[in-house]
């Protein structure tokens, strides 16, 4: 009854303004719909809330540094992967735009992957603008964007959603690749000396997006 009043905000120190305002209908038709609102701000006092002054909070990332590990109470497994990636390791590491959870699905209004398939695909575009825009024209974005190929991977398909590596990082993303294209190797063998060992030691990209930043891993 309060936060369905659009114009409902707070202002944070540093002048940003966040938007308190949450669509009860939204918010109903989504996944978090049997949740109370307390099950994730629990430092909420339903007596006085809204009777007196908030917390000071410098900016809208301190406020969400502050609620990061709110979705480990329902999403243990999920929050394990996400804790392994790279967006994790900036996060510690004091980065100002890595993102956490609700960075990507917002709380309020996320939807089932089933029912959103693409747009639970958009949050990479918000950091990633220039890949994302030249996936969209790859074979990959082409097969996806026709309807041609169910198959044809999003972003996630291939880098995950929560275990995220570093593209370039050991056989992950070589073996991402395999799992759709399952006679690569076979057909690399036709005219590509010592196969195995070229898998092993230089990513798909390589050869595949030669233009893109990539490095070749030697383990000896």
């Amino acid at each position: 009854s309060c936060h369905d009043k659009p114009g409902l905000e707070r202002k944070f120190e540093n002048g940003e303004v966040l938007s308190l305002h949450i669509s009860t209908q939204d918010y109903l038709g989504s996944m978090h719909n049997e949740n109370s609102c307390t099950d994730c701000h629990s430092e909420i006092d339903a007596e006085t809330h809204g009777k007196e002054e908030p917390s000071p909070l410098a900016s809208k990332r301190e406020l969400g540094v502050s609620m990061r590990d709110v979705c480990i109470d329902c999403h243990k497994k999920k929050y394990k992967e996400y804790g392994d990636s790279v967006h994790a390791a900036l996060v510690d590491q004091g980065s100002d735009t890595a993102p956490m959870c609700a960075d990507c699905h917002n709380p309020h209004t996320v939807r089932s992957w089933e029912v959103s398939k693409q747009e639970a695909a958009m949050p990479c575009g918000k950091c990633h603008q220039e890949i994302f825009k030249a996936s969209a024209k790859d074979v990959h974005g082409q097969a996806q964007g026709d309807g041609s190929k169910e198959a044809a991977p999003v972003c996630a398909g291939c880098h995950q959603a929560h275990s995220v590596k570093a593209a370039s990082l050991g056989t992950n993303m070589m073996e991402t690749c395999l799992a759709c294209h399952k006679q690569a190797l076979q057909q690399h063998k036709v005219w590509l000396p010592y196969t195995q060992r070229h898998f092993d030691a230089i990513s798909c990209a390589a050869c595949h997006a030669p233009t893109a930043p990539r490095r070749v891993n030697l383990r000896l």
